[in-house]
């Protein structure tokens, strides 16, 4: 049942205080995440102190990025998913080459999509490690800038790099309530400049560009951009930054279903129909259900941080530990007495050595420098020992084998086990992709556009939104280590495999990622023909040269005439069956290396040439 404006808002929020101390340490993660600190009040206050930050969140988000976010992508869609598109059970050759073909296809409109923007790959990382939680929305480029009515260059421009794109959203910035079964429910607060809504909506926010043209200056103004959708309605409002809860703002779109299916068109809008059964984002979170608090629910990168203050005491103690010494540096270096007061000793600047002119009665005293507070040294290595264990190895931050020089395997292995410790952001950035893989061929499938895509070197790929079954979609991405050490071990494990367990070349090839495996079959197999024509090509051009050839066509033809007086010779003759003509010489001779007459035509016996018995009597029927 469609709710109405009043309703929609009372939810959204209830939402947003439902998940304010979410959002609140969430900040806490950012600015960590950013080094953004500063000491407490009492420390912050006294002149002499200098703030000093420790780096390593930093650096240990940064390892947790570039350790995942270039691995590579392997899609693999299962036969039964494919199943409208051929004939066949999901084990017949048809569902697996076309699942093959959809895999390419993915793949294509995946790297597209990473195109449009450098950094998606690593915000995508960058959120699971920060927050343990992505969300994003997916956006048709085509259906956006039909709704937005841009101008036909920027389409244009927009489309040169595929018809898909993902929108990254910073999980502070909006509230899903997850169910037992599925993302229920999403309100985004965003904010964005007046300038950038217009931007983005188009015709839909005339009232903002309305406001644009009367002052100018407003387009920079800061609103927030509220989106709340469910599976019944979809309401997207613009309020001002600092506005009160009861200010209804000014209404982008809905209530409405934000997409219906199996209604009409009229004058290009939707009419009737029911509104499509998914979101129209992707939301995957982990860490535990366990814990009734939406703030101890995720488990991120610098959860065990914030929790025990670790990076806070570090901080402090790092400040007041550099600080001393910084306080101290102008102290004087010495002590001197003299009876003359102030006229006292005098050092000699000319003088290399520097020396200090005494009178008699005046003494000196060589003050004793003091270096680091060794306790306070001691126990800030401590915090950032204990902030290393709680993050990412070190291995990951500084790309330097630990313990030293270490030979190649023994550095993979040690790249291999510290990013065996980040499985958690790497399964969680692996069910994004598979939930926004799933939500475009959801899309596709509802508003009849097709996917296309592009193998290497096999040409153009349609996935057909007719061939789409919304009710079986399985599909399956891993993020694969790219180390050179790692790709050799693979290949050898897969040659034992198939010389030893006799594991079918498909599945090897699967399992090494890649997405057509029959097609690289295929190849091979036209390969092996190809090479086994040219070797043959190649041996007659040999044989030609060398005169080869010319004697085994000599000898073709001496076997054709021997053949062709051995027919003769079996025609019947002189009223005797089966009798031979030319059946002689050294050929038909056994004493001369030849072969009998009868061995030749077993019914040229001498009695069928003569057609009487070795007695003289007639045969019968001769």
């Amino acid at each position: 049942m469609a709710k109405s404006n009043k309703e929609i808002r009372k939810i959204a929020a209830g939402m947003a205080e439902r998940y304010a101390k979410l959002h609140k340490v969430q900040a806490k993660y950012e600015a960590m995440g950013r080094l953004d600190y500063q000491l407490p009040s009492p420390l912050r206050e006294i002149e002499h102190i200098r703030s000093v930050i420790d780096t390593s969140p930093y650096d240990a988000k940064r390892g947790v990025t570039r350790a995942l976010s270039n691995l590579g992508r392997s899609i693999n869609v299962h036969p039964i998913t494919v199943l409208k598109a051929v004939e066949g059970d999901d084990d017949s050759k048809a569902a697996k080459l076309k699942a093959n073909e959809w895999e390419t296809t993915l793949k294509w409109v995946l790297d597209k999509i990473s195109r449009r923007k450098a950094a998606m790959d690593d915000s995508v990382i960058d959120s699971a490690a920060t927050y343990h939680e992505i969300v994003a929305q997916v956006i048709h480029v085509p259906t956006q800038f039909k709704l937005m009515g841009a101008v036909a260059s920027r389409k244009m421009a927009a489309l040169r790099l595929g018809d898909w794109a993902f929108r990254l959203v910073n999980p502070q910035t909006v509230d899903v309530d997850y169910s037992d079964y599925m993302p229920e429910r999403v309100c985004f607060r965003s904010k964005k400049t007046a300038r950038e809504i217009v931007d983005f909506w188009g015709d839909a926010a005339s009232a903002i560009q309305a406001k644009i043209n009367r002052e100018q200056d407003y387009a920079e103004e800061v609103l927030v951009e509220i989106d709340y959708v469910d599976y019944e309605d979809r309401m997207v409002w613009i309020v001002e930054e600092n506005a009160d809860e009861d200010d209804e703002g000014i209404i982008i779109l809905g209530p409405e279903p934000w997409l219906t299916h199996g209604g009409k068109m009229v004058d290009g809008k939707m009419v009737g129909g029911e509104p499509v059964p998914f979101l129209p984002l992707v939301a995957v979170a982990s860490g535990t259900d366990i814990d009734i608090a939406p703030e101890h629910q995720r488990k991120p990168l610098f959860y065990p941080i914030v929790q025990a203050e670790q990076w806070a005491n570090a901080n402090i103690i790092g400040s007041i530990a550099m600080s001393k010494p910084v306080m101290q540096a102008f102290q004087p270096d010495g002590i001197v007495t003299s009876p003359r007061g102030e006229d006292g000793p005098v050092m000699d600047w000319d003088d290399p050595a520097a020396l200090m002119r005494l009178m008699p009665g005046e003494t000196y005293e060589q003050l004793r420098q003091k270096g680091l507070d060794p306790a306070l040294t001691e126990a800030l290595d401590r915090y950032k020992d204990a902030i290393q264990r709680a993050t990412v190895s070190d291995v990951l931050v500084t790309g330097q084998p630990m313990g030293g020089v270490e030979a190649g395997y023994g550095y993979n292995l040690q790249l291999q086990v510290a990013i065996s410790s980040l499985g958690d952001y790497k399964h969680l950035g692996e069910r994004f992709y598979e939930s926004a893989i799933e939500l475009m061929l959801l899309l596709a499938h509802y508003t009849g556009q097709d996917i296309v895509g592009y193998g290497d070197e096999t040409g153009k790929y349609t996935i057909g939104s007719e061939d789409i079954d919304p009710e079986v979609i399985h599909v399956m991405v891993e993020l694969k280590t790219d180390v050179p050490a790692d790709r050799q071990q693979r290949v050898n494990t897969a040659a034992m495999m198939a010389r030893d367990l006799n594991v079918p070349t498909r599945v090897i090839l699967t399992w090494l990622g890649e997405s057509d495996p029959e097609g690289i079959v295929r190849e091979w197999e036209v390969e092996q023909m190809d090479r086994a024509y040219m070797a043959g090509l190649l041996q007659k051009i040999q044989m030609e040269g060398s005169g080869e050839l010319q004697q085994l066509m000599e000898q073709l033809q001496q076997y054709e005439g021997m053949m062709e007086q051995l027919q003769q010779a079996a025609q019947p003759q002189g009223g005797a069956q089966g009798g031979m003509q030319g059946v002689g010489g050294a050929g038909f001779d056994p004493a001369q290396g030849g072969q009998p007459p009868a061995g030749v035509a077993p019914s040229a016996t001498r009695e069928n040439q003569t057609g009487s018995d070795f007695a003289g009597n007639e045969l019968a029927g001769v």
